[in-house]
């Protein structure tokens, strides 16, 4: 429910090893919003040893063809 987040899902590998979250954002702008944010900050200093070794890859999909 964030301003600028399209859509959000959170996958689970099937070893259950590895989480993964999906987001669509209408912006670069409003993702970096996002990332400042103080309950993003929180998410990833309470998190600690679970996202110690996250990696954030950012996609463009406007350039797709398909």
């Amino acid at each position: 429910s964030e301003e600028g987040n399209i859509d959000y899902q959170l996958l689970q590998s099937t070893d259950e090893d590895t989480l993964t979250f999906v987001e669509k954002w209408e912006s670069p702008e409003a993702l970096q919003k996002h990332m400042a944010s103080p309950h993003f900050q929180s998410f990833g200093a309470e998190s600690g040893e679970f996202v110690e070794n996250m990696e954030i890859q950012v996609l463009d999909a406007t350039e797709l063809k398909l």
